[in-house]
């Protein structure tokens, strides 16, 4: 799985929890008392994935100063990168100026909080001889 440059997108504006969690960043939100970001992050280096590049947006230095004091903690540290978005590019207008040379691209929201073994993915994707695999998941909610 090393081949992979996994980009994080960490840019958005977090409008839809403002008013929720008034100056937070949503990756920089806990699950389980762990930020969102980091807990990807983790996740990608338990993968085995080399290169990581965060994409951050005009007010990203508080994704970066996590990103930066936790790094150093990750399994196998992987090599990693910011791409800092001075305009608004929307959810993946920065692959198209991130230079990942012949390497599969995977691309994940900052505060995708998941059990998904990339491992895996990169498995099915590569076996069935893929140029883009998607993952998705269903949800059931009850209305009362």
């Amino acid at each position: 799985m090393s081949d992979i440059h996994a980009i994080v997108q960490a840019g958005g504006a977090g409008q839809r929890i403002s008013n929720v969690a008034p100056g937070v960043p949503k990756p920089l939100l806990l699950v389980g008392g762990v930020p969102m970001i980091e807990r990807l992050l983790r996740q990608l280096a338990d993968a085995q994935i080399r290169r990581i590049t965060v994409v951050l947006g005009p007010n990203g230095q508080s994704i970066r100063t996590c990103v930066l004091r936790h790094a150093e903690s990750l399994p196998r540290a992987p090599e990693l990168d910011f791409f800092e978005e001075h305009t608004a590019l929307g959810n993946a207008g920065a692959l198209g100026e991130i230079d990942t040379g012949d390497r599969d691209v995977l691309l994940c929201f900052a505060d995708l909080v998941t059990d998904l073994d990339f491992t895996r993915l990169r498995t099915i994707h590569t076996q069935r001889g893929c140029n883009v695999t998607l993952t998705s998941h269903f949800e059931h909610h009850q209305l009362t």
